[in-house]
């Protein structure tokens, strides 16, 4: 995998290398973590797939749609703003097929 990073080519080999994947917004807002890890990756999806997912999750816990609802409108508020606060501290933001941003 390549990159470029102030005007240098910085390529990644991952042969031989013990890799490990910590997937979730979390993990990107943690300062320990951000300091250990060599390669953040943020994959930045629109509104529109995040609320068909949400939707699809909360439908397959068996949810009623009414407090689906009122779920999504809280998540919103509170857990959007941290999702989108992780995507900066990455070093690339993949753009979703659906981004609608």
């Amino acid at each position: 995998m390549k990159r470029k990073k102030g005007g240098k080519e910085i390529v990644y080999d991952m042969r031989e290398k013990d890799v490990v994947i910590i997937e979730g917004v979390g993990p990107l807002n943690s300062r320990i973590i951000n300091e250990l890890a060599d390669l953040k990756v943020y994959l930045q999806i629109g509104e529109k797939k995040y609320k068909e997912r949400f939707y699809s999750f909360y439908n397959w816990k068996g949810m009623e749609r009414n407090y689906i609802d009122v779920l999504y409108l809280l998540r919103m508020k509170d857990e959007i703003p941290i999702i989108k606060k992780g995507g900066d501290n990455t070093d690339i933001v993949i753009k979703g097929e659906y981004n609608d941003n």
